[in-house]
């Protein structure tokens, strides 16, 4: 089954609620492609242009799920599995984005565990890798991102400074083990793989010059 069937899927989603009117459901590409570009687009500090394309662009392709409050999208999370679904183990966490004006509500919990819950369900092996920028970047606002992260358990792995003409900054991989048994898959992540198609076609363009 691949991400895309997987992010269609909703037998496996159920919906969690709060008394504060917050539900948590399956994302759903075409419903939900408006409103999640109105809240990224409302993040300019963590989201670029490109950021924003590859949102869009991961939309259709990979699994997640949708915070809503009184029916309004407020927020949204994805993950994206270098393996085959519904084996979960390593995954990476993609995009996390809650609307700034519920900053601080407890949207970015409520999202992050329904995502660890249904990756547990799917694998007891399951870990989440995410990836952000370092310490090095001296930026406030992902400054609160390591914090946020840190606060829920993901653990420092790795700091990444290779290729910094093409990624600009250095980048902390963060993880956390959900479940006791050791992930099975081995972990490349989304953007690297975005990366390594670039240079690809990079090389290609040169050689046929």
């Amino acid at each position: 089954m691949s991400s895309k069937e997987a992010s269609s899927k909703e037998t496996s989603s159920k919906e969690t609620s709060s008394k504060s009117g917050l539900r948590v459901r399956a994302l759903r590409p075409k419903a939900d492609r408006k409103a999640m570009s109105a809240i990224a687009h409302r993040l300019p500090e963590w989201f670029d242009e490109e950021a924003l394309e590859e949102i869009d662009e991961d939309l259709d392709e990979c699994p997640g799920f949708v915070a809503e409050m009184d029916g309004v999208g407020v927020g949204f999370i994805q993950y994206y599995t270098p393996g085959s679904i519904p084996a979960a183990s390593r995954v990476e966490l993609i995009w996390l984005a809650v609307d700034p004006d519920h900053h601080g509500a407890g949207i970015g919990t409520a999202l992050l565990e329904r995502l660890e819950k249904e990756l547990v369900s799917l694998d007891p092996a399951a870990e989440v890798i995410v990836w952000t920028e370092a310490e090095s970047s001296k930026s406030e606002h992902y400054a609160k991102t390591r914090r946020f992260y840190r606060k829920h358990g993901f653990e420092d792995w790795f700091i990444d400074s290779s290729d910094m003409e093409y990624w600009e900054v250095e980048r902390l991989y963060m993880k956390k083990r959900l479940g006791s048994q050791k992930p099975k898959n081995t972990y490349v992540s989304r953007r690297e793989r975005r990366r390594n198609h670039h240079f690809q076609q990079k090389r290609e363009r040169e050689a046929s010059a």
